[in-house]
């Protein structure tokens, strides 16, 4: 059994998604999830959150979160490699206990036809401070997330100067080679670097001031979507 915690363990490489998750609540990483569960229970975990876990039928889950956006969609509605799907929409569907979807709510039946479940919309919201200190400076961004081209056109869309854009495959482990190289590009062209926090937690630490960080937040109706939560999972305060 292979269990970490990532707060204990600070000497291994983790996951992006697990470091940004640390900050908040204590994470286990595991080659099977049901041993991270155990570890988690035997640690004193009331309440256990799986990332990407909608697929996993091994385990008995009390809700199943199905999340969306409206850029993406559904793609051609196709599984892997064909498409971008992990699994028909139709089983998603039934296996979902609600829909969280990214953009307008008059844009879910384009994905999901007639969904009859709990829906709960959220808005992407940059810091407008942080942005507003990187007007008039030439830009070029880089990420290595599922869709950086979205992150991209938020930082165009907020009137950024975007000289230069360089995705990477998303989780992608940057190298001291890829980091020097994007430094050497924006000293060559006068220009800062900026990514996003998911990108930043993998920068080495010696050269995190010299990258500029875009804090990108969700907003939604949070007591609704806590209090259907709690309900389903039978939790109160």
């Amino acid at each position: 059994m292979n269990v970490l915690n990532v707060n204990q363990d600070k000497n291994n490489t983790f996951d992006d998604e697990a470091i940004l998750i640390s900050k908040y609540a204590s994470t286990w990483l595991c080659k099977k999830r049901v041993y991270g569960i155990k570890a988690a229970i035997k640690a004193g975990a009331n309440l256990i959150i799986l990332d990407d876990g909608l697929q996993d039928i091994s385990i008995n889950k009390d809700v199943n979160i199905l999340v969306s956006n409206q850029n993406q969609g559904n793609g051609n509605n196709k599984i892997i490699p064909a498409g971008p799907l992990r699994e028909p929409v139709k089983s998603g569907i039934k296996k979902s206990s609600c829909l969280f979807f990214y953009g307008k709510k008059s844009k879910i039946n384009e994905y999901f036809k007639k969904y009859n479940k709990n829906i709960f919309c959220g808005k992407i919201k940059i810091d407008k401070k942080n942005i507003s200190k990187m007007h008039n400076k030439k830009v070029i961004a880089f990420a290595g997330i599922a869709h950086p081209d979205n992150f991209f056109k938020t930082l165009t869309n907020h009137g950024l100067n975007l000289i230069d854009s360089i995705p990477f495959p998303d989780h992608f482990n940057y190298k001291r080679s890829d980091i020097n190289k994007i430094l050497l590009k924006c000293k060559e062209q006068s220009a800062i670097p900026v990514t996003t926090y998911k990108d930043y937690v993998k920068i080495p630490d010696d050269v995190k001031k010299s990258f500029s960080v875009v804090d990108i937040h969700i907003i939604f109706n949070k007591r609704k979507f806590f209090n259907f939560i709690n309900k389903r999972i039978n939790f109160y305060v």
